[in-house]
């Protein structure tokens, strides 16, 4: 018998049986010629089976074809298709065929799967027994279906030496074999019982796990007890997760809060970190709170700024209990004779401004009338000892991409007050169409802005910043973009077109 080349009997053969699953992939419209030789051939082989009466030996080895070729044949037979018989018999033969002498872990998965159905189709017991053992082999490389299984034949496969070794084969990792070499290394009752590693592997993993890892080494389960080691893997998940930061400060606030300890200034440093980020949890940063706020009237004026700025930091992210204890510090620092404390404090204001606190802005006033009052500077021009246009302060690179993408420009105004230390103190956005891009020219003013002032010594000043046009410019060429308003800096984001006008 004949057989022709492999992909046009491919084609064929799924073409004519769309109910069968497949891993191949064919390109191209078929050759109509080669098409029908292959269906010729899928016939011809259909007809020796018929001939072949069920003697496998008639039908088998196949010559010239390879092992795609007979699993797409094998599900023919499976399937009573292109006239061929159907023969759970010669199928399994022919599927078995493939897998013999390697591994079920070697072979690919569709070709188990075809296995396993023809075995069912087949139904002798053993049959059975070998497709369970097959969809568990496939539901550990994570395509088939939960097995019914009890816990102890689970750990009892898991432990098999063919399943252990892909299950801990780092170069074909899974979520699942992961999962299963945890739970084998943490199971006291399992053949590879190894809590030290099952440990070392949580630590390695997101944050469900370091808090498992965690409470594994508080409670010395099957391994030494190690309170150290879990609050340092707490502090690194605490900074993602408001879970580990919880059982962390389950652990630390009772040092923190009595006579010193050796690591109080570490913890807090780190805790200050933490709070950098946006805590979800308002429980969580009431907590926080309560823990900083005596640390505002530490003996060493570093610590109060740190404290402060973590403070402030929980007052942006909406914990309103913050900011009586911090405008009480800022004020006390304000009149104070500690300079860096007077700068912190003076930042740390401001920024509450900003944030919208009708407290803050009235201390500010105050602190401005302490000063000699707000100078008004009116329109921004360049400072004659150190001349730079403002174009360079915000340019075209500086347009956020997300509002790029969305399409989102407009106009920003915007006033700053400038210190006598030359640097930024507040961004005031008097009108604009977006919030990104009001926080955007925020960002980017005070990083950049320096302006001296010399004929107002030690006073504040506010200038009148120009006009800040953000434009899109699309693809479509018969669409004129948006006239720049006068005196504007333009920023502009051109998008990528497939035309070469751009």
């Amino acid at each position: 018998m004949k057989f022709f080349p492999l992909l046009p009997m491919v084609a064929l053969v799924l073409a004519a049986t769309p109910a069968l699953s497949s891993t191949w992939v064919v390109t191209g419209e078929p050759d109509a010629k080669a098409a029908r030789e292959a269906d010729q051939a899928a016939r011809d082989f259909c007809r020796k089976v018929v001939r072949a009466k069920g003697r496998v030996d008639k039908v088998l080895p196949i010559k010239h074809a390879d092992e795609n070729d007979i699993a797409n044949l094998a599900r023919l037979l499976l399937d009573g298709s292109k006239g061929c018989p159907r023969d759970p018999d010669l199928a399994v033969a022919m599927l078995e065929s493939l897998v013999a002498g390697r591994s079920d872990f070697a072979a690919e998965t569709g070709l188990l799967g075809d296995l396993r159905r023809a075995l069912i189709s087949r139904g002798r017991p053993d049959d059975l027994a070998r497709a369970e053992d097959l969809n568990r082999v496939l539901w550990v490389r994570g395509i088939a279906v939960t097995p019914s299984w009890t816990e102890a034949e689970k750990r009892a496969f898991v432990a098999r030496e063919d399943v252990w070794a892909f299950v801990t084969d780092l170069s074909r990792d899974t979520p699942r074999s992961r999962e299963l070499r945890i739970e084998a290394w943490l199971d006291p009752l399992s053949f590879r019982f190894d809590p030290a590693r099952g440990v070392d592997a949580l630590v390695k993993g997101g944050p469900d796990d370091q808090r498992r890892a965690a409470r594994i080494l508080l409670a010395g389960e099957g391994v030494p007890a190690d309170p150290e080691r879990a609050e340092r893997i707490l502090l690194a998940a605490a900074a993602r997760d408001d879970a580990a930061l919880a059982m962390l400060l389950d652990r630390i606030e009772p040092r923190l809060a009595g006579p010193a300890a050796p690591d109080r200034d570490y913890l807090f440093m780190e805790l200050w970190r933490i709070v950098q980020r946006s805590i979800k949890d308002p429980a969580l940063r009431e907590r926080l709170v309560r823990i900083f706020t005596p640390r505002l009237s530490a003996a060493d004026p570093a610590s109060q700024r740190f404290a402060a700025t973590a403070l402030a930091a929980l007052y942006r992210q909406g914990t309103e209990s913050a900011a009586p204890a911090l405008l009480d510090w800022i004020e006390r620092s304000l009149t104070g004779e500690d300079a860096a404390s007077q700068r912190a404090a003076m930042v740390e204001l401001a920024r509450l401004v900003m944030a919208g606190s009708a407290p803050a802005r009235i201390l500010l006033d105050r602190e401005f009338a302490r000063s000699g009052g707000l100078v008004e500077a009116g329109a921004w021009t360049p400072d004659p000892e150190r001349p730079v246009p403002f174009e360079r302060i915000v340019s075209g690179d500086d347009y956020p991409l997300r509002a790029a993408r969305s399409g989102t420009q407009g106009v920003v105004q915007a006033r700053a007050v400038i210190g006598p230390d030359r640097r930024v103190l507040l961004v005031e956005i008097v009108g604009s169409p977006d919030a990104v891009l009001s926080e955007t020219v925020v960002k980017l003013v005070m990083r950049r802005l320096r302006r001296s002032y010399p004929e107002h010594p030690g006073r504040y000043v506010r200038v009148t910043l120009p006009p800040i046009e953000f434009r899109v410019i699309g693809c479509d060429k018969d669409k004129a973009p948006p006239e720049v308003v006068p005196g504007a800096v333009l920023v502009e984001a051109r998008m990528r077109c497939n035309h070469p006008a751009f």
